[in-house]
């Protein structure tokens, strides 16, 4: 399993090759209903309508009973990679698609319900006993969605979007908890280094 400081290591390599070759510079910011993403994210252009794009962010995660477990909580960073493209649909209208791994520490707890003829749960008592434990994962998170790009000033950049994708634990040291489906509402505030 990489650890983070290898993790953060190979972002510090990355980081600056990637800025050198910027069109703009954003933060971004999702959410879903299990957590709050904010990211820094820097595109290329490849021409007018297509761009490349990477990022780097901080998934907080807070499950609730929603995993494998009655409670899932944590979070860890990650990167990722994707394209979008302008002007398909409507004018300010783009689609993307991309692709984040994130490593991340999950909290979780089960708790043990209380059987009727349990002597150790008192009355009106619903749980008897609780066990913890912490489970490392490694989640490749691919997405698509749609961006709209508001009319701003010449270089300013803010820009709504919606994403749909699937989780997946792809590595999992502990116990499993949980994945699947995910939508995801953000905005990205930036700077375009070239004028529009």
């Amino acid at each position: 399993m990489i650890t983070k400081s290898t993790l953060f290591a190979i972002l510090l390599f990355i980081l600056p090759f990637s800025l050198l070759a910027q069109t703009s510079m954003n933060i971004g910011f999702q959410v879903y209903p299990a957590g709050f993403v904010p990211t820094l994210q820097g595109e290329l252009n490849l021409n007018s309508d297509l761009q490349i794009f990477g990022r780097i962010g901080y998934n907080f995660t807070d499950r609730n009973d929603w995993g494998e477990h009655d409670e899932e909580e944590g979070g860890g960073v990650g990167f990722g990679f994707g394209f979008k493209t302008s002007n398909i649909l409507f004018d300010r209208v783009s689609l993307h698609a991309a692709t984040d791994f994130w490593f991340m520490d999950i909290d979780w707890t089960t708790y043990i319900p209380c059987e009727p003829a349990s002597a150790s749960c008192g009355r009106g008592q619903r749980v008897e006993s609780e066990i913890y434990g912490v489970s490392e994962i490694i989640v490749l998170q691919p997405v698509v969605g749609i961006n709209y790009r508001l009319p701003t000033f010449n270089r300013l950049i803010i820009e709504p979007g919606i994403s749909f994708g699937y989780e997946i634990n792809i590595h999992t040291q502990g116990e499993e908890v949980g994945d699947g489906a995910i939508l995801l509402g953000g905005i990205q505030i930036g700077y375009s280094f070239k004028a529009r």
